[in-house]
């Protein structure tokens, strides 16, 4: 909208939605109240969230990533909305890891790996060799997954999550991490 020179004033026209708290304390930041925020911050949380409103013949704009799942808009069309979803950013995987990343892999000095997206669990696998090379370098590491997607994504390259919150937040993520590693200092009950 910069870009363009319009106003994000534009926008408290219209009935915004933000899929969790963090893109609402951002949208509230520019001036606007999100009217819409899903209980479940996932696709189909937005998806349920929308179900309560007639959709039939509204224009819905859903900026999106490259590569990010048809669901929302798929959805709202069969709804009965005009949407429009403009690819607004991509994720790019690096050439290669990082020395210090890599290393740190092969010598099996991490306690946790964390993915933040469902590309985060790909990129990775692709840049380490494949899913099995994967797998084997997080042999005995604790993998957190930041919502079910994610999770959805490691299990299909073979990797088992231990750590998922309960909202897909980053807060959560972190405090779902504080739980696993102190039950882990803890030892097993019983």
């Amino acid at each position: 909208m910069q870009e363009l020179g319009l106003g994000f004033q534009l926008l408290s026209r219209c009935n915004v939605c933000a899929v969790g708290p963090k893109t609402a304390e951002a949208v509230e930041q520019l001036g606007i109240l999100p009217g819409l925020i899903p209980d479940q911050f996932t696709g189909e949380g937005v998806v349920a969230v929308f179900q309560q409103i007639d959709l039939q013949g509204k224009r819905v704009l859903f900026p999106k990533a490259d590569g990010a799942r048809d669901l929302i808009p798929q959805q709202l069309r069969e709804m009965g909305a005009v949407v429009v979803d403009p690819v607004v950013y991509r994720n790019l995987m690096p050439d290669q890891l990082p020395e210090q990343a890599q290393q740190a892999l092969e010598q099996h000095q991490l306690d946790v790996a964390v993915f933040s997206a469902p590309s985060t669990v790909r990129n990775l696998a692709a840049l380490t060799g494949g899913a099995e090379r994967l797998q084997q370098l997080l042999s005995g590491v604790g993998v957190a997954s930041i919502g079910p997607v994610t999770t959805r994504a490691c299990r299909q390259l073979g990797i088992k999550v231990g750590i998922e919150p309960a909202e897909a937040t980053l807060d959560d993520l972190l405090q779902a991490m504080e739980a696993y590693f102190s039950e882990k200092q803890q030892g097993p009950v019983g």
